[in-house]
């Protein structure tokens, strides 16, 4: 199963939690974390064995919704296992 964990928080949030959750299911499952590259999430999940990253800001704006999709899906993409960066603002 593909499970994609997402954070838009640019603080603390619940980063330590998800990347638990994540670790423990890197096992069975294809691990895909999307955060901001300044949050402690994005440098836990890019630590990780086994588990994408993809750092990426998050906007509230609609007209940037097409681009956020489309990195969604390069993320979910199984030839795709490189860090990347991504801005949506």
């Amino acid at each position: 199963m593909k499970i994609l964990f997402t954070n838009f928080h640019c603080g603390r949030s619940r980063d330590t939690y998800i990347a638990t959750i994540a670790r423990a299911l890197v096992k069975r499952h294809r691990i895909f974390v999307a955060a901001p590259g300044s949050n402690r999430l994005f440098d836990h999940a890019s630590a990780l064995r086994d588990v994408a990253s993809l750092a990426m800001e998050f906007s509230t704006k609609l007209k940037v919704l097409a681009r956020m999709r489309a990195a969604g899906r390069a993320l979910l993409d199984p030839g795709s296992n490189e860090r990347g960066s991504t801005s949506f603002t």
